[in-house]
This record gives structure tokens, C-alpha cells and sequence, in this order.
């Protein structure tokens, strides 16, 4: 059984990369979608490079799309904390660009060196054992309070935090101007550069490795405690499209209706609005109008297409008749009336 669950997990990823999109998105955003994932059997021991390892022998490499069973595990040894002159705390690891390197300490404290000489130390709210993100002229770092910290990364002016759903075990990434943010939790967030969210993904299990970042994919490793199970998961930005009606439903007959279309992962899509199979408009316009003319359920369908790459979402329209409406609310009120007399 546990072989199958195995195996079937095989299946499911050969067929996502088989069928998957030819699209490739610029810019990397939230939200998210799973295109793929692996369950194996007992608790994850090593994960690097998009290979995860488990207790119970199991392996998947999710690049190569590989997966079997070992004979022993291969745990990758993580160097040990390193001390410093004038650093306060031990360091678990470092970022580094040019003669410049930022880190924290286990004590709660965040610093900038330029060679051996000191440019900055701030104090946060709780210890770091993650490296810092660089984006720009800004730096990223979480600490195990459960917060995400931006400061500028050559003065240390602190510019904003916001909380996480979990301690900040891990390090923040940056994939084009979105800033995802890991932490000891199911949950994956992602923050903009001024500490708006763009929204977050739960994952399968707890996160329990740094996130592993490939062609604008987020592979992430994670645990269920009770069913004793290790996750690979996939992700990629969500491809898809959301309809927006205003009025809601149900409408009146000659009410113009307003059809409004969210997109993700496209550029510039060319939609296509069709009202029960007809077409009513086509470009590269977000947003028509329909005038409703005739009561009864209309089927409205909305298509995004961009190269290869098609979406297409439906919902129902409810058109009413306001005065067979009114003439049924005298009827009950004529019958309210005879009954209490």
C-alpha cells in the first residue's frame, strides 16, 4: 500500500509535467497553484537541491522527476554557528554581494560588515538562524519571533515588519518583485517590496526546509505529523481567471449587468465574453456590459486565451421579471390576508 501511495504519487507528477503549460509568465506573482507533488512514507531528514530524503529510505527528485527508495539516507552535515568581534550572538549563516555581507544572530541582532569593518547592528525581536534576501536596496530577514523585517540594506533603517503564521525558521526569497516568505507553518506568504500582501499558500504539511526556488517553481518539503507523511510540492503561479457580476444576481429585465474579469498568470490575454453560447464581445478588455432582455437562467462564459495557453471559467445569470415579481408578492399578501380573517 504504501509502495502504491508511492508510486501514484510518481504518476501524478509525470502526468502534470507532461500536460503542463507552454506559458511562461514574466513576472512571478501570488497566487499560487500545485502543479505537482510527491507523498512518501516517514519524516523528511534532508532536502537540497530538489532532492528530499526520508527516514524510511525514500527519495524524490523533483527536477528529474525521479523517484524511488535508497538504501541509506544521505543527510547533508550544515556547519556549525560561527563567532565574531563586535557581533553579539552566534552566526548561522551569511548573504553576501561584493565586500558586503549582512546576517543575524541566535541573540537578535542584525548586522552589515563591509570586509571586517562594522556599518550597522539593529536589534529585532527575537534570534536568526536563516540568511538574509536582497532585493534592490533592500534586505529581508526573519527571525524565530514569527516576523518578516525590511531594512535598508546600507544604512539599516528599519522599514517595516509583519507577522508570520509560524516562527521564521527559514529564509525569505525574492522572485522577481514578490518576496515569499517561509516559516514553521503550512502557510507560504508573499509580501510586496513595501510590506503589502499578495497572498498565501497552504501547503500539505508543515514547511520543515527551506523552500527551493527553479525556473520561477517553488519546490517545498513538508510533513503531517499524523499521518506520518512527507510532501514535495510543486508550485507555480496560479493560471487562471475570476468573474465579478455587478448587480448580483438575480437581476431585472433591462438591467444592464456588468462583467468584470480578474486575471492570473497572464499577460496580455484576449478575452472572449459568451452569453449562452453566443458571442458578445472579444479583446483585450477586462470588463462588458450585457442588458438583460429576457427572465430565465442565462449561461454566461468567459475565455482567456494567450498563445497556446486557455482559460475559461461559467457562471449563471438569474434574469427576474420585476412585475410577475410584484404580482406574486400581492397574491401572498392577499393570501396573508384571507387567512387571518
Amino acid at each position: 500500500m504504501k509502495r502504491k501511495s508511492a508510486v501514484l504519487g510518481l504518476f501524478v507528477l509525470l502526468w502534470a509535467f507532461g500536460c503542463r503549460t507552454k506559458l511562461e509568465p514574466e513576472k512571478f506573482s501570488f497566487p499560487l497553484e500545485e502543479e505537482a507533488y510527491f507523498e512518501l512514507e516517514g519524516s523528511p531528514v534532508n532536502f537540497d537541491n530538489g532532492i528530499c530524503v526520508t527516514d524510511k529510505g525514500w527519495f524524490v527528485d523533483a527536477l528529474k522527476e525521479k523517484l524511488g527508495k535508497g538504501k541509506e539516507p544521505k543527510i547533508i552535515k550544515r556547519s556549525t554557528p560561527e563567532e565574531m568581534p563586535e557581533v553579539k550572538g552566534k552566526i548561522f549563516e551569511k548573504t553576501s554581494e561584493g565586500k558586503y555581507s549582512w546576517f543575524g544572530t541566535d541573540q537578535g541582532f542584525v548586522y552589515c560588515f563591509i570586509g571586517r569593518k562594522k556599518l550597522w547592528e539593529r536589534r529585532i525581536g527575537g534570534g536568526v538562524i536563516s540568511p538574509p534576501a536582497i532585493y534592490k536596496n533592500l534586505l529581508f530577514i526573519t527571525s524565530l519571533d514569527g516576523h518578516i523585517y525590511c531594512f535598508k540594506k546600507r544604512t539599516g533603517t528599519l522599514l517595516w515588519i509583519k507577522k508570520l503564521p509560524g516562527r521564521g525558521k527559514y529564509p525569505p526569497v525574492v522572485i522577481d518583485e514578490t518576496i515569499i516568505a517561509p516559516s514553521l507553518s503550512k502557510k507560504l506568504v508573499a509580501f510586496d517590496k513595501d510590506g503589502n500582501k499578495k497572498g498565501n499558500f497552504e501547503l500539505r504539511g508543515e514547511l520543515k526546509f527551506p523552500v527551493f526556488i527553479k525556473d520561477k517553481k517553488i519546490i517545498a518539503v513538508s510533513y503531517d505529523w499524523e499521518k506520518e507523511r512527507t510532501y514535495v510540492q510543486i508550485l507555480r503561479k496560479k493560471i487562471g481567471l475570476e468573474i465579478t457580476l455587478s448587480p448580483e444576481p438575480p437581476v431585472k429585465i433591462g438591467d444592464p449587468v456588468e462583467i468584470k474579469v480578474e486575471t492570473f498568470g497572464f499577460n496580455t490575454p484576449e478575452i472572449s465574453f459568451y452569453i449562452n453560447g453566443k458571442l458578445l464581445s472579444r479583446g483585450e478588455e477586462l470588463k462588458t456590459l450585457w442588458m438583460a432582455e429576457k427572465e430565465g437562467i442565462h449561461k454566461l462564459k468567459v475565455e482567456a486565451k494567450e498563445g497556446e495557453v486557455i482559460r475559461e471559467k461559467e457562471e449563471e445569470i438569474e434574469v427576474v421579471d420585476p412585475q410577475k415579481e410584484l404580482y406574486k408578492k400581492l397574491l401572498q399578501i392577499r393570501k396573508n390576508c384571507h387567512c387571518k380573517r
